[in-house]
């Protein structure tokens, strides 16, 4: 018997907000990570399932419970709608997703005092690609015009795609995607619970996005190499410790368990120029301007009216340099989001009242964090094999640990990495920092398993 059915990948989050909300979850995704194990049962499902498949695993494996899907399985609306028929789902189903999901969804929200929609365009007009095409790159470098839209499968694990990216000309879109005009400001993820008729803000969210420095080894250095002139470029270079702090290696708390690197890695004298990778997070919960917080409670309520959101939800928007919030898109599933809030100390958003998952819920505590959380999430560069990571798992501050030999493509998650501090600044840098150092570990196995 389990409290809560997860199904898709990155389940290990949701699994882990079950269990602190005293739920036993069971969980269904492609290749999961070795911690997961610890957390659910597990069912097993083929890594590129269609949605009979995941519908034959509720039938013959999975216990009876109510499901949660994570995505990208959300996004099938077909799926959405046979779940359920034959199950109760935690989640929006079909018509509020298709419509919560379409370009023009906030192009129109209730006039509240410091919130301000984005102009958004669902294709690019006439006069828009004529410009375009007369100003050419210059209009480009200015990015007056940005691409948004919402991807169920990113690597993170789900969120709107950058909005930096610049429109590059064209008559139309892709898919799910929409024209918004630029706005200087600060990315937030901001967690709902709602049942279809109003919703509780839980909590905000900022979305960061890291510079990972790896520097790949080569097996067999040139013959006769003078190192000089690089030994002298490098001292000139900044270090990632000027940008993140001191060494991992002094890093207090859950940082201080993780393995360091070898004495024979730091030995080898000749690797070629450093390469940066970036690496996308969170940290929560954030304070938004005086009297913002509740006209955000109030559009959350609207919007759970308008889209018929149930269970959890995110908005996704811009705080800008005036201080107004500028909603983008609408999440309406499991964020990531849920689980930095938890992990700073708010209450489990899983045993809300809304849910009803637990019959008698004990007295929830104030919805107030002690600590800043940040998770950050670890992408691979390049095509590599999962190496063996025995040594992170048991780790608090790594999770999402992928089983050996796994094989990962070229911007898949290799594995999350949580922290958490007294502020936000301290947060970041312990973040960047812990990441930074997981990252060069696992490459630097990667690499040596390969050659």
């Amino acid at each position: 018997m389990a409290d809560v059915i997860i199904l898709g990948p990155h389940a290990r989050a949701a699994a882990a907000c079950c269990r602190r909300a005293g739920l036993q979850p069971w969980c269904a995704q492609p290749s999961p990570p070795s911690d997961l194990r610890e957390l659910a049962t597990i069912g097993r499902i083929e890594p590129d399932a269609n949605a009979d498949q995941w519908l034959a695993l509720l039938h013959r494996q999975a216990p009876p419970g109510p499901v949660l899907l994570m995505a990208p399985l959300w996004s099938d609306l077909e799926l959405v709608e046979a779940i359920a028929r034959e199950r109760p789902l935690l989640g929006t189903r079909q018509a509020g997703l298709s419509a919560a999901l379409a370009p023009a969804a906030l192009a129109e929200i209730p006039r509240l005092k410091g919130i301000r929609p984005l102009t958004m365009k669902p294709r690019p007009r006439l006069w828009m690609r004529l410009w375009r095409k007369l100003a050419g790159a210059s209009d480009a470098e200015s990015g007056r015009w940005m691409t948004a839209g919402i991807n169920p499968e990113a690597p993170a694990g789900g969120g709107t795609e950058p909005i930096s990216s610049p429109w590059r000309g064209g008559r139309s879109l892709e898919t799910g995607h929409w024209l918004v005009r630029r706005v200087e400001g600060t990315h937030l993820t901001a967690c709902f619970v709602g049942d279809g008729w109003s919703s509780v803000l839980q909590g905000v969210c900022e979305r960061i996005t890291m510079g990972l420095h790896w520097s790949p080894k080569m097996a067999d250095p040139p013959p006769h190499r003078d190192t000089s002139a690089r030994k002298a470029q490098a001292a000139d270079r900044p270090a990632l410790e000027d940008q993140h702090g001191p060494s991992p290696r002094a890093l207090p708390g859950p940082s201080s368990s993780l393995p360091a690197v070898s004495e024979s890695d730091e030995a080898e004298d000749w690797r070629p120029q450093d390469a940066v990778h970036a690496c996308s997070g969170m940290i929560g919960p954030i304070k938004l301007p005086k009297r913002r917080e509740p006209m955000l409670s109030k559009l959350g309520v609207s919007l759970a009216q308008k889209f018929d959101l149930r269970g959890l939800f995110a908005l996704e928007m811009i705080l800008d340099r005036r201080g107004h919030l500028r909603p983008l898109a609408i999440w309406p599933a499991f964020s990531p989001a849920h689980e930095v809030l938890e992990l700073a100390g708010m209450p489990p958003a899983m045993a809300h009242p809304t849910l009803r998952l637990i019959e008698q819920p004990s007295r929830r505590p104030a919805s107030t964090a002690a600590e800043i959380a940040g998770v950050a999430w670890i992408t691979t560069p390049r095509r590599i094999v999962a190496p063996p990571l025995d040594n992170f798992v048991g780790v608090d501050a790594v999770s999402d640990i992928p089983q050996p030999g796994t094989p990962l493509d070229s911007g898949q998650r290799i594995c999350s990495v949580q922290v958490t501090a007294d502020g936000p600044e301290s947060c970041r840098t312990m973040l960047g920092r812990l990441a930074g150092h997981v990252f060069r570990i696992v490459m630097d196995r990667a690499e040596h398993q390969q050659s």
